[in-house]
């Protein structure tokens, strides 16, 4: 079964790690092929009126990301406008300000040896969507 098969509703879309892994062009292309995926999905089901747009609203992937800071609330008004952290590169902040306020719990959690090698390394882009998909919704 696919992505939107297996979907469950107290799922959505959510930006992570892997993000800023791809390239920006494979990131958006990638965000229109899950919506576009989410359509089909909906059709398939058909689903209607205010529950069809419950559904789109709650699981359309958009390709702004949110401050990496929890505290912050901002959410990016470009692709890939804010800056990953320079050693790991898995989270991004709107600010300067915003990464040293996080900076105590993201070297505790996220920050790890080696993570900026993983995350550079690169997603294949034949990799599938799906997959992806699939193993970020079961973590």
């Amino acid at each position: 079964a696919g992505v939107m098969e297996t979907m469950d509703a107290e799922l959505s879309f959510q930006w992570n790690d892997i993000h800023w892994a791809l390239p920006k062009a494979e990131m958006l292309k990638r965000v229109s092929e899950w919506n576009e995926a989410l359509e089909q999905y909906c059709d398939s089901i058909g689903l209607t009126g205010s529950e069809r747009e419950a559904v789109i609203k709650l699981h359309t992937a958009s390709p702004f990301a949110p401050c990496g800071n929890v505290k912050c609330g901002k959410i990016e008004t470009g692709v890939k406008q804010y800056a990953r952290c320079s050693k790991c590169y898995s989270v991004a902040y709107c600010s300067s300000a915003c990464q040293r306020e996080d900076w105590k719990n993201h070297k505790q959690t996220s920050c790890k040896p080696g993570t900026r090698e993983r995350q550079t390394s690169g997603i294949s882009s034949g990799e599938s969507l799906q997959q992806m998909l699939l193993d970020n919704t079961r973590k």
